[in-house]
């Protein structure tokens, strides 16, 4: 984040570097007195001068448009859509920028305006660059580049040098960073510029830094620092400041780590709008030295500075920071708050990040599309003038027939001659318009089914996210239930325990071991459901034998099935191995199996069936107990709606656990199916590729 508020600080230096109320007031007072091209020039340096405060600038470039129109002035036009684009820059709608960019492009093109030219590319650059689109981004900055490298204007070859640089820096190239900030300082010894030495001196210590040259890095930061009071920039002195810091934090030496952050938390905590980026620069340090109680400090101040201004990426890293810090202060509950809501914070920005993303795709296809129409303008208007052109030719030598009889023999031979280049000319312009009509309507085609993919995933997207947030409000729900009681009991039993009968107590003491035993199944679920969304849960497939693992899982729940005097049976065809995750196969035959056990009336039968079909083994757990209707087992697998069901000895339930084994069972390559009957029992099959 820093280095891109940097790369636009050095972009727009005329708007950072002159009092602006002043300049605005002198050149409101002049435009009165000009007209032509000198009113022009000042219309732009308006623009110009009104950078940071778009509603007024863009009120200027309308103007300076309108009266460009007036004029016919083709070059100030291209100049005014250059100043939209940069209003819109500034709003950070880049895709409306890149728009006036491109149309001022092409107009400054037909003017061979180098400058101006120049001055878009550089701009599209930097958009390129926010949308992560490094190719382009290099791209526009040497065309950039190139545009200027003869006319002699080293100030406006430093930015585009320096963004060329940061571009490499961003992909990691920091021995080609430091090349073209080296460039940069050359520059600046023909075009001094303090405010030009702060930030490439602090870029070229990022790239030493990264590069593991700390001594070069600390030399660079310090170079940097002393150019800071001559360029007169209290938010310049704030990000040197916390660069700085962050730097000797990184390499241990925490007494200068903290000298830069309390400066720049003094200066930052005086400005208006001040962010929380100093606040948790200092919780990071002490974090680092092993001080969180201090470290907490800090990170709930810049946590309250970042709510204020929304800046939600920030917060998220803050909110992740905090829950160190309890932890290492040994207050578990609050870190594991903490760590929650960073996570939930986090998948909201992931997508959030896909919508952005979805929505500069579908900006950058329609800026192609738009340079395929003006490339398909461009050579409809080169036919037209090859036509007139043609008609010219023929008129030239009628006439010079008439006058000159007798050369009319040859004039006729030259005129025929010319006429079949011509007409050759014509054809081949033709086909290549043809050619590029058929392009231009297969790419029409392409963005179009570009656009109903996108469409159909920001979609499923927006559903699975409500599905998500539903069962998370139900999970929520019922582990509040059995958490109340678990508390209220607790206190009838502390506050009232002499006064209760040796039967009421036995009674609270059997119920509150359920809710107990409910309240960690459905963490234990629920931490299992977490870690596999997340990615956290590795898979390791192994040859397993179906038969040994069930025999293992029935050992660990015989003592649940003899106590409601069920007989559980095995039967499987000799030989079959499968290949899958030990893990994930062991969770799903344990949760199957218990829930046959919770719903099979005392006295009844379950029966774990393996045996081949096809490439697979299918594997099936069979129980005469309670059954379900068709409602019920619509949503089994369902994540949105509440799904739990006591069992016959009013055992409870988390309706996890098979959500679980769907995503265990097609994690492992297999597919899971439910037969049931109300009140005759039911059958859950799973299949598992053979190995």
């Amino acid at each position: 984040m820093f280095l891109i508020l940097i790369l636009l600080g050095l972009l727009f230096t005329p708007a950072e570097l002159y009092p602006q109320d002043s300049k605005t007031d002198s050149l409101l007072k002049l435009l009165p007195k000009t007209s032509g091209e000198k009113k022009l020039e000042v219309l732009i340096n308006l623009c110009a001068a009104n950078q940071y405060n778009p509603k007024e600038g863009l009120k200027y470039a309308a103007e300076t448009l309108e009266y460009a129109k007036d004029q016919n002035n083709k070059s100030y036009i291209a100049k005014a859509l250059f100043q939209h684009g940069n209003m819109y820059n500034t709003l950070d709608s880049f895709t409306t920028a890149m728009k006036y960019y491109t149309e001022s492009l092409n107009i400054a093109r037909s003017v061979n305006d180098s400058v101006t030219m120049s001055d878009n590319y550089n701009n599209m650059g930097v958009i390129y660059k926010i949308w992560g689109s490094y190719t382009k981004a290099l791209e526009s900055y040497n065309n950039a580049y190139y545009l200027l490298k003869n006319l002699g204007h080293t100030e406006r070859l430093l930015p585009i040098v320096y963004n060329s640089g940061l571009i490499q820096y961003n992909l990691g190239d920091y021995e080609g960073a430091k090349k073209s900030f080296s460039r940069c300082f050359e520059m600046l010894e023909v075009s001094p510029s303090d405010f030009g030495n702060v930030v490439v001196n602090l870029a070229m210590g990022d790239a030493c830094n990264q590069s593991g040259d700390y001594p070069g890095a600390e030399k660079y930061y310090m170079a940097s620092e002393s150019f800071l009071e001559k360029a007169g920039n209290d938010y310049l002195t704030i990000k040197v400041s916390l660069q700085q810091a962050d730097f000797y934090r990184k390499i241990k030496n925490k007494d200068k780590a903290l000298e830069y952050a309390r400066k720049a938390l003094e200066l930052n905590s005086s400005k208006p709008g001040a962010t929380g980026d100093a606040d948790a620069v200092m919780g990071s340090i002490y974090l680092d030295f092993n001080e969180p109680d201090k470290a907490a400090e800090f990170f709930q101040r810049s946590k309250m500075l970042y709510e204020k201004l929304g800046y939600s990426s920030e917060l998220a890293e803050v909110i992740k920071k905090l829950s160190e810090a309890y932890r290492l202060r040994g207050d578990y509950k609050t870190a594991y708050e903490y760590l929650t809501k960073y996570t939930e914070m986090r998948d909201s920005i992931l997508s959030q990040d896909k919508l952005k993303e979805i929505d500069i795709v579908r900006a950058q296809f329609e800026l192609d599309h738009k340079n395929e129409q003006l490339i398909f303008l461009q050579q409809k208007s080169d036919l037209q003038e090859l036509k007139i052109q043609n008609q010219s030719n023929i008129m030239m030598f009628s006439a010079f027939g008439i006058i000159i009889l007798s050369g009319f023999l040859i004039a006729l031979i030259y005129f025929n001659n010319t006429k079949k280049k011509l007409n050759a000319r014509l054809e081949e312009k033709k086909k290549q318009i043809e050619y590029n009509l058929t392009e231009l309507e297969n790419q029409n085609i392409y963005i179009q089914n570009q656009n109903r993919k996108l469409g159909e995933y920001a979609d499923e997207l927006k559903k699975s996210n409500q599905s998500k947030e539903k069962f998370l409000s139900i999970i929520a729900h019922d582990l509040k239930n059995p958490v109340h009681f678990i508390m209220n009991a607790s206190e009838i039993l502390e506050d009232d325990f002499g006064e209760l009968t040796e039967e009421e107590r036995s009674d609270l003491i059997h119920r509150l071991r359920q809710s107990s035993r409910l309240s960690a199944e459905l963490l234990q679920d629920l931490l299992t459901w977490a870690q596999n969304n997340m990615g956290m849960m590795e898979f390791n497939p192994t040859e397993i034998l179906p038969e040994n693992e069930i025999n293992s899982v029935i050992s660990l729940l015989m003592h649940s099935a003899e106590n409601k005097n069920i007989s559980i049976n095995i039967s499987a065809e000799p030989g079959i191995k499968v290949r899958g995750d030990k893990s994930m196969i062991d969770t799903v035959i344990r949760n199957l199996i218990s829930n046959s056990i919770k719903f099979t009336r005392p006295g009844g039968n379950i029966d774990v069936i393996v045996q081949r079909s096809g490439n697979d083994a299918l594997i099936t757990v069979k129980d005469n107990g309670t059954g379900m209707g068709q409602e019920e087992m619509s949503r089994l697998f369902r994540i949105d709606v509440k799904q739990t069901t006591k069992g016959t000895n009013d055992e409870g339930g988390t309706g996890l656990g098979l959500i679980i084994c769907k995503e265990f069972v097609e994690r492992n390559g297999g597919t899971i199916s439910v037969k049931s009957r109300k009140n005759e029992g039911t059958e859950i099959s799973f299949t598992v590729p053979l190995a």
